[in-house]
């Protein structure tokens, strides 16, 4: 069963990154709103981002214009490519 069309997904490799960052930003937004402050943070990839957000060093507006950038220089990246290996005996 085929979940994902990798294509599709490296198409729209931006919308998917800052979708993911707006629910990690909610998921901080609604830590703060139940008084809830981190003593310690850690994130991976684009977890950074929000662990970044969380301890005040980055402001939403600044979080989601460099994760689109970001973004937007890993699709330009993207190089698709098909390999096929011949084995015979």
């Amino acid at each position: 069963m085929k979940l994902l069309d990798t294509d599709i997904a490296y198409q729209d490799s931006v919308q998917l990154q800052v979708g993911i960052e707006l629910l990690q930003v909610a998921q901080v937004d609604a830590m703060f709103k139940a008084g809830l402050k981190p003593h310690l943070v850690a994130g991976h990839s684009l977890g950074v981002f929000a662990a970044a957000y969380a301890i005040g060093s980055l402001e939403k507006d600044d979080l989601f214009r460099v994760v689109k950038r970001r973004a937007e220089l890993m699709q330009g990246a993207y190089q698709p490519a098909t390999a096929w290996v011949s084995l015979s005996g």
